[in-house]
């Protein structure tokens, strides 16, 4: 999954660190700060929070349902209590 986005986009290092071993030893320690948009049982997006910054968000098959702009709120909202002042990228 990863390697489809990222693959020749960013330096080839970080590769070896993203496969499925190392997959499945972060997520569960990330499952409780996880945001996940669905439409029925349809994976939309997700956004993963480590300490107080957004580290993942994947939004998917979901144009025109503010999915692609309710998860970066939704984690704005949720990192605020460690700033005064919160600023979403565009």
């Amino acid at each position: 999954m990863w390697h489809d986005g990222y693959l020749g986009h960013v330096p080839d290092a970080p590769h070896a660190h993203r496969g499925l071993a190392d997959f499945r030893l972060r997520v569960p320690l990330r499952v409780g700060r996880t945001t996940v948009a669905a439409d029925g049982l349809r994976l939309t997006g997700f956004a993963v929070l480590h300490d107080d910054e957004i580290e993942r968000m994947y939004c998917t098959g979901a144009r025109g349902t503010g999915v692609a702009d309710a998860l970066p709120r939704h984690g704005k909202h949720m990192v605020a209590p460690w700033y005064e002042h919160v600023v979403a990228a565009r």
